[in-house]
């Protein structure tokens, strides 16, 4: 090629003529460089810029500002607590004067007290159980076992170790009684959520922090289970989970709903219009603390809020987002969820990102509660009852069945870095090199003036030519 002749041209000069070392270095450490041609067709400048301009807005405008490509993420971990509550009439619970809320048994169709025409198909006899019942053994942590069924067991000490006996049994313990109920109004029970957060020098909690949660909507917005709600070809949602009125939880600004989470589309809750009315509001009781939370549009307390202690959810609705339902819905040996038990995970995932924002300086931290459903054939536990009877001769047993509820708190917090700032400008360097060469192939072999550009762009020499470039240099250096 030309390179190779150049340097024949080089050691035969050298050698014939006697080339000094100094112009033998500039030969074999020459700079090359390219060169470039001007052509002035409005055409080929305009394909060029628009390249150059999609170019600009694909990896400035979308990669970097609104996609938050530059930013590195980080997991997210912290703690959660679960507490429980049952019904009341807007009152709290821990007052004598205070009335609890459940639904009378004859209206409840999985109750054998039930009086009405459309029974569940499988019924026990229910009885009604508050908070301290339901979780006797106190609520913190991030798990919570909250019983459906309770099958009750009382058995008596049939051996007691002699010297008549040999000092061992065969059978310690043996079965005089055994009961199973249901427990009435489960699903009246409110749920209230309380997390923490920790990444390296970012902490804090769910008390500061914006809150949503994630709904599947169908066209008539119905809602449907959380997993596999676009498989379905319904809408995911993300809801805003709203403070109690004049409440000091969630503080709210206009940019978090710019925050950035793995699915979901952003969709306001808003409350009823009048919400500054007293006549919106109702008094609820959590944890022994009154609220005056704002009426939903049918004048109703919502079934997801917020207080300043967590977030609250009826278990009606986390079991509507999770897809389960109790009574309609069996494992394998014919046993509905309310008889045979089951579990659901709520996972909270952590963002700092914010489309746009964030690549000006706004980190501020939000989350998202999603709801899932586990398939369990059997869920239970089998403990000792609260109440035992005096003595050693008899006890009491509780096989329970029944929800098991497990928060995981999760997520992503993104931290700036100028390795991943750098591997984005590396890619527009690599599409510019593509809309360069996308340019000169058009203007080679599309446009009608292809055979001028294509000489304007490429210096074409043959063997021939370079012989007599070679014999001229000779000649002339005799």
């Amino acid at each position: 090629g030309p390179l190779a002749e150049e340097q024949r041209y080089t050691r035969t000069l050298r050698k014939k003529v006697g080339m000094s070392k100094s112009s033998a270095w500039d030969s074999w450490l020459a700079y090359d460089t390219a060169r470039v041609s001007r052509v002035q067709d409005y055409r080929l400048g305009l394909i060029y810029y628009f390249f150059l301009f999609c170019i600009l807005l694909f990896v400035l405008g979308f990669q970097i500002i609104y996609g938050n490509e530059h930013f590195k993420l980080f997991d997210v971990t912290g703690p959660a607590r679960l507490s429980l509550q049952q019904p009341t009439q807007k009152c709290n619970p821990r007052k004598n004067e205070c009335n609890d809320n459940f639904k009378p048994l004859v209206e409840l169709p999985y109750c054998e007290q039930y009086t009405g025409n459309m029974p569940a198909p499988q019924q026990r006899r229910c009885e009604i159980a508050d908070q301290h019942e339901v979780v006797p053994g106190g609520m913190l942590g991030s798990t919570m076992f909250i019983p459906t069924r309770v099958d009750r067991r009382v058995d008596e000490r049939s051996c007691e170790p002699s010297a008549e006996n040999g000092w061992s049994c065969t059978k310690a313990w043996t079965t005089l009684k055994h009961d199973n109920v249901f427990l009435a109004s489960i699903e009246d029970f409110t749920l209230m959520i309380a997390h923490s957060y920790s990444r390296r020098h970012v902490s804090g909690n769910s008390l500061s922090a914006a809150g949503f949660y994630y709904e599947c909507q169908d066209k008539n917005r119905n809602v449907s289970p959380t997993r596999g709600c676009e498989e379905r070809g319904h809408k995911l949602k993300r809801i805003k989970i709203h403070c109690y009125k004049k409440g000091k939880c969630h503080q709210w600004t206009p940019e978090d709903e710019t925050l950035v989470f793995p699915d979901g589309e952003p969709e306001n809750w808003e409350a009823n219009p009048s919400i500054g009315n007293e006549t919106t509001s109702s008094a609820v009781f959590v944890n022994g603390n009154r609220y005056e939370v704002a009426l939903d549009s049918r004048g109703q307390i919502p079934e997801v809020f917020a207080i300043p202690e967590g977030d609250v959810f009826s278990l009606r609705k986390v079991l509507q987002l999770a897809g389960l339902e109790l009574d309609k819905e069996w494992n394998k040996d014919s046993e509905s969820l309310r008889v045979a038990g089951t579990s659901l995970q709520i996972q909270v995932s952590y963002s700092n990102m914010h489309h746009i924002y964030s690549s000006f300086g706004r980190d501020n931290v939000g989350y998202v509660y999603g709801m899932i459903g586990l398939p369990m054939d059997e869920m239970k536990q089998e403990i000792y009852a609260p109440l035992q009877p005096s003595g050693n001769k008899r006890r009491y047993l509780e096989n329970q069945h029944g929800l098991y509820v497990d928060v995981h708190v999760g997520g992503t917090f993104g931290i700036f870095s100028v390795v991943y700032l750098l591997v984005m400008l590396t890619t527009s360097l690599a599409l510019l090199a593509m809309a360069t060469k996308i340019t000169d192939m058009l203007a080679v072999f599309a446009l009608r003036e292809k055979e001028s550009y294509y000489k304007c762009k490429f210096e074409e020499i043959d063997r021939e030519q370079v012989d007599q470039m070679l014999q001229k240099e000779e000649h002339a250096d005799a």
